[in-house]
This record gives C-alpha cells, structure tokens and sequence, in this order.
C-alpha cells in the first residue's frame, strides 16, 4: 500500500510542481498552460475529443501493477525537466495495457497462471512540455526518456472528481457505455491536480476515430 501511495503521489505531485496546483477542472479554460481540445459531442457518459497534433514527454516501466514502477519513472521525467528548464502542460497520462488487470473468473488456478502475464505488462506516464519547448524540446540525456510526436487525435473521455486512484472503476463504467468488454482494449489515466488540492478532477481516455459519435 505505501509503494502504491507512493507512485500515486508522485505522478500528481509534478502537476502542481511543474504546472500550478490551483486548477482542477476539465475544459482547461484556467490555465494558460493546459492542453487544448474540440469538444465534438457529449452525453451524461461521456464525450468525444479532438485533441490537435502535440508532442509528449515520455518513459516506460514494466512491473507487476503500475503502482510499483511508477515512482521511478516520475523522478525521470521531473529530472528531465528540472534539467532541461522545460515547463509542462496539463494533463499528465499514464497508458494502461489491455488487460489490466486481467478479468477474474474466481478460479485461483488461472489467477495464478496470470501473474508471468502482468510481469510483463507495459505502461507509459507521459507530460507535454510547455508550448515554449512543444516545437523543439531538448533531447533528453536519459536514454529512457523520450520525445513522442502524437498527430490528431480521437478521445472517448470520462470525467470524476477524484484522484486517477478511481481509474479502475471509471474504465469499466466507460467501457461498459461504449458496448466494449471491460479491458478490451488499453486507455489513459489521466491526472489534473495534485492530491493536495481541495478538489480533485481526473480523466479516463480511451481513444477512437473521427467516425466516432454520441
């Protein structure tokens, strides 16, 4: 549990470190830094997003649950960007591998036979950098840190008032409203606010086409 509080802090803590811990809504309309979107369409589950082409602030870890590898992963990215003076948009994500965790059936057995499976699982926490640096961010020294280039895109979003700790339980309710199986396929934690802050805002995205509708 304390590993788990841990990564989970710190993945929110360099929110309010790097981008100001006094917003926590979704529409980013109270921070100058803050990812921009078009809203295509909405209803009480979820809405549709076009998200303009931006590049992120990546590394990877593997482990048994995010929450045992996240941690380091965070001081490489908030290294990254202490050393290199970059400052960072919101939101923060961490992509989530299908199967995550694998479905249970209640059979100890196959439980069992899972956990090579989820040793093996992937994950990625990603930050963009600031609009100064999105053009041309420095190359980063850490060969684990990467620069990505993301073109247009496509996001199913589903917003809570709560820490990206409720990420389990928002995926299957967004899942479960877009007719797929919990898991079917991987998605976005995705993180406002730093656990200090008196409210809380976070997001699960899952992404999608520009067929996609309401």
């Amino acid at each position: 549990m304390m590993i788990y509080l841990a990564g989970l802090v710190g993945f929110l803590l360099v929110l309010t470190a790097q981008a100001g811990g006094g917003f926590s809504g979704p529409k980013c309309d109270k921070l100058e830094e803050c990812l921009q979107f078009e809203t295509i369409c909405k209803n009480e589950d979820y809405e549709v997003r076009r998200y303009a082409p931006v590049k992120w602030i990546c590394t990877s870890f593997s482990g048994l649950n995010w929450a045992f590898g996240i941690a380091p992963a965070f001081w490489r990215l908030k290294t990254y960007l202490e050393d290199n003076d970059v400052g960072m948009e919101i939101p923060g994500i961490m992509a989530m591998p299908a199967d995550d965790p694998p479905p249970s059936d209640g059979d100890w057995l196959s439980a069992l036979n899972n956990i090579p499976k989820r040793l093996s699982k992937t994950y990625s926490i990603c930050f963009p950098p600031s609009s100064e640096h999105q053009s041309n961010p420095p190359k980063p020294a850490d060969p684990k840190v990467t620069i990505k280039s993301e073109g247009v895109r496509y996001m199913y979003v589903r917003g809570y008032n709560d820490w990206v700790k409720d990420d389990t339980a928002q995926a299957n309710l967004l899942f479960s409203s877009l007719n797929m199986a919990s898991y079917e396929k991987s998605h976005y934690a995705v993180g406002y606010n730093s656990p200090m802050s008196k409210t809380h805002y976070s997001e699960v995205w899952v992404e999608t086409d520009d067929k996609a509708h309401c």
